[in-house]
């Protein structure tokens, strides 16, 4: 994805195929009482920048786990 942090986590893979690209995603949770929510963010943010980027290419499927849940 372009961020140190989160490519040595192997969160992000992403598959060509001849027509369109799919990025499948484990998202960071952000853990109870939200100790990791500033990393969570930052993931969403990469994220976002690398489908945008991906999308000047090909039509990309984003598919996976967001790690969203309400308390």
């Amino acid at each position: 994805m372009g961020a140190e942090l989160f490519d040595s986590e192997g969160r992000a893979v992403t598959i060509e195929y001849s027509n369109f690209l799919v990025v499948n995603t484990y998202f960071p949770s952000s853990k109870h009482g939200l100790t990791r929510l500033g990393e969570k963010l930052e993931f969403n943010g990469a994220f976002e920048n690398r489908v945008e980027a991906l999308r000047e290419t090909k039509q990309v499927l984003a598919a996976g786990s967001n790690a969203s849940a309400v308390e």
